[in-house]
């Protein structure tokens, strides 16, 4: 439904968490072709999320935090071939 939206138009920003894509790939990788396409339509953003949901921000923000963050912008892209928002 929202690949038809966006090829309509509407602009789209999504997030997914690297464990969610990590079981699509290992699962369902038909499933994340869709993801694949539905972020190569030009009015979709893709945007960081947390890589895991933890409390690693409240300890540990400038060092652990923004590296696992830039880690995942880097396999998002390796993913999506294209760079993840921040």
């Amino acid at each position: 439904m929202f690949l038809d939206l966006a090829r309509q138009g509407l602009r789209l920003s999504i997030g997914f968490s690297l464990s969610f894509i990590r079981q699509a790939a290992a699962w369902d990788a038909d499933l994340l072709s869709l993801f694949r396409e539905l972020v190569a339509q030009e009015s979709v953003e893709l945007i960081g999320v947390e890589p895991y949901h933890s409390f690693l921000f409240l300890l540990d923000m400038p060092a652990l935090l923004s590296k696992q963050m830039h880690d995942m912008v880097d396999e998002l892209e390796q993913i999506f071939w294209q760079a993840g928002q921040l």
